[in-house]
């Protein structure tokens, strides 16, 4: 499957490929950007491949999936934003997470946004969700800026989260 490009005014969205694993893995190694990803901790270069390589997957399997998020001004890849789905959470999840060099630019609204736009205008679903940890409160102030709002608690890998939805078609 071709993954499709957007663009926003700043950003461009487009599919992970092998060559993005050297600057992947190096903000990977954030202990600030894993903080409320995953374990929450560090990965290294063999998990964060093993990560692009799902991405990748995931695209195959649902036709949606990730983008990798890069900033048109410099080329460089600053981290991802897209759509997942899992039996976990029985519902298509909308995510963000970009370097903390990035944090302040409003980089995760912009990208988030052309996804959601992107999802509701392809009929892709009419409802996205996103779980978020209570303790990351800029994710929870952007998914509120998005339009989506709290559903319910539910327990994720042994973690408390926040389940934000959000309507669409």
């Amino acid at each position: 499957m071709t993954i499709p490009v957007i663009k926003t005014k700043r950003l461009m969205l487009r599919g992970f490929d092998q060559n993005d694993l050297d600057a992947y893995a190096t903000i990977c190694e954030s202990p600030d950007f894993m903080k409320f990803l995953s374990a929450g901790k560090p990965l290294t270069r063999e998990q964060a491949w093993e990560q692009i390589e799902y991405i990748i997957s995931h695209w195959s399997e649902y036709n949606y999936g990730l983008w990798a998020v890069v900033e048109q001004s410099t080329n460089k890849l600053i981290g991802r934003v897209g759509l997942q789905y899992s039996d976990d959470w029985k519902g298509i999840q909308i995510g963000w997470a970009l370097s903390p060099q990035q944090w302040g630019k409003v980089y995760a609204t912009e990208a988030a946004q052309a996804v959601i736009d992107w999802t509701f205008n392809n009929q892709i679903a009419s409802e996205l969700i996103s779980l978020i940890i209570p303790e990351n409160n800029k994710s929870l102030e952007l998914a509120e800026r998005l339009g989506l709002s709290y559903s319910h608690d539910m327990e994720y890998q042994g973690i408390k989260v926040f389940v934000y939805k959000t309507g669409g078609l």
